[in-house]
């Protein structure tokens, strides 16, 4: 039974490793394993960025050890290497919590997460929220800053490249 179940989840695992899709979150790209897996990947795909905005996200799931500002600074030169590149690239914030997150903390991540893109030289007109949490107060929001709110498409994460 547990061999079967093995085998099964192996299956799901190379499915999703190597399905099409037309989205590449990049969640982990200050890994520098992961970054060059990136600049391999399909122009094709547009590159939803994650931000330092989401600083507490990275220390909360994957344990990073690097300050705000190292990490500000690695994002940023990797963000401009793929747009020189020829990558689409647009933003990607993660808006956890346990119960939903109040709007104005949600604009203030936001906006963190738009300066930050803007100083990288990155036009932001599209967000992908985290699990594609799309509520009301988040669709106010993108109204307001003028961002289209992407819908589930095919996607990947740049940590399974």
């Amino acid at each position: 039974m547990f061999t079967e179940m093995l085998e099964f989840a192996y299956k799901i695992y190379d499915y999703i490793r190597n399905r099409e899709y037309t989205q590449l979150h990049c969640e982990r790209y200050w890994e520098s394993d992961i970054f060059e897996k990136i600049k391999k990947s399909k122009k094709s795909a547009t590159l939803y960025v994650m931000t330092p905005a989401n600083y507490e996200f990275f220390r909360y799931s994957s344990g990073i050890e690097l300050s705000k500002d190292k990490l500000s600074k690695i994002m940023s030169e990797r963000i401009k290497e793929l747009a020189k590149l020829g990558f689409r690239i647009q933003l990607h914030i993660h808006f956890w919590q346990k119960q939903d997150m109040p709007i104005y903390q949600k604009e203030r991540m936001l906006k963190e997460a738009l300066f930050f893109m803007n100083k990288c030289g990155i036009r932001t007109t599209e967000l992908v929220a985290g699990w594609f949490r799309n509520d009301k107060n988040l669709k106010i929001l993108c109204q307001k800053y003028n961002l289209k709110l992407m819908k589930k498409e095919a996607y990947k994460h740049d940590y399974n490249l």
